[in-house]
């Protein structure tokens, strides 16, 4: 087995199959940054909402609450916290919170 290990073919492909190895590796290490990058975005958008909200109408705070951890995509947020900026009620604040699913309805 000792001589296998000396022949130049198997040193490449021990080579070859490390290289091969730590490149996917990496790129797990990566995909699961990404992933608890965008975990860590979304609580801290959740949060803020909560806060704004919660400053704001506080009768709303459960509904908010309930509503935020349903939703996974930052660019939601976004829009929900821009259209609870624009609210000048919380009825309208409601209505957003509520119709979030369904922006077109709004």
């Amino acid at each position: 087995m000792d001589k296998i290990k000396d022949i130049p073919v198997y040193q490449f492909i021990k080579k070859r199959a490390l290289e091969d190895a730590r490149q996917e590796l990496l790129q797990e290490w990566r995909e699961e940054g990404r992933r608890e990058a965008l975990q860590q975005i979304l609580e801290d958008q959740r949060s803020l909402l909560i806060r704004a909200v919660e400053k704001r109408w506080p009768e709303l705070g459960s509904l908010v609450r309930e509503q935020v951890v349903c939703i996974e995509d930052p660019k939601v947020l976004d829009d929900l916290t821009f259209n609870l900026i624009e609210a000048q009620t919380a009825e309208d604040a409601r209505h957003a919170l509520l119709n979030w699913q369904n922006p077109a309805q709004e």
